[in-house]
């Protein structure tokens, strides 16, 4: 799972153009504290993904894509996502649907890409690439049929954005938080080896 840190960068300062860009009409205003997110999390993600490649697969992790997905599916986000669920406020119904959304959309990039997600997981470009590119397509129409809804549960307040900003610059959740899920994965792949 080499990433190029070229494209990184290049990640980075697009999402930093894009925050200091004014938005067409039409849109709705982002609350200034999104807009200020990228620059709190700044290079924190490189680091996480160096981290990945030293702890998995420089250790010859075999792993494939499906695996890493069923671990994120089945382990970090039960985990994750109800705690920022609660810690953004979000509402019973905006749950519902955000959890009904990402089960159909899971559903069908498994059933559509299952087969491209037998390939390794690690040092295989190429294979995340194809895998990627099927989850778009296959999730896709999933979130475009609920557009509506979900941009009227995903208009985030600016004191939801200031809780955002906060936990993206929170130094325990990139040092000690998503490191531990990339260690636990990292002990399941080598124990299954």
């Amino acid at each position: 799972m080499k990433f190029s840190l070229s494209l990184a960068m290049a990640n980075l300062v697009s999402a930093s153009i894009a925050a200091e860009s004014p938005l067409p009409s039409g849109f709705p205003a982002i609350p200034k504290a999104c807009l200020e997110i990228p620059q709190a999390i700044g290079f924190k993600p490189i680091k996480l993904m160096n981290q990945f490649q030293q702890e998995v697969c420089v250790k010859n992790c075999s792993a494939t894509i499906n695996q890493h997905n069923e671990f994120l599916v089945n382990t970090v986000f039960p985990q994750i996502i109800p705690d920022l669920d609660k810690k953004l406020d979000i509402s019973t119904s905006n749950k519902q649907l955000l959890n009904q959304t990402r089960t159909e959309a899971f559903a069908a990039i498994k059933k559509s890409c299952d087969s491209k997600g037998d390939q390794p997981l690690c040092n295989d470009p190429q294979g995340l690439f194809e895998w990627g590119t099927c989850a778009m397509q296959a999730s896709g129409p999933i979130y475009q049929k609920n557009m509506k809804q979900l941009a009227g549960a995903l208009k985030l307040s600016e004191s939801q954005c200031e809780k955002l900003k906060a936990l993206d610059s929170d130094d325990s959740v990139w040092n000690k938080v998503i490191p531990g899920y990339i260690k636990q994965f990292a002990d399941q792949c080598e124990s299954n080896q």
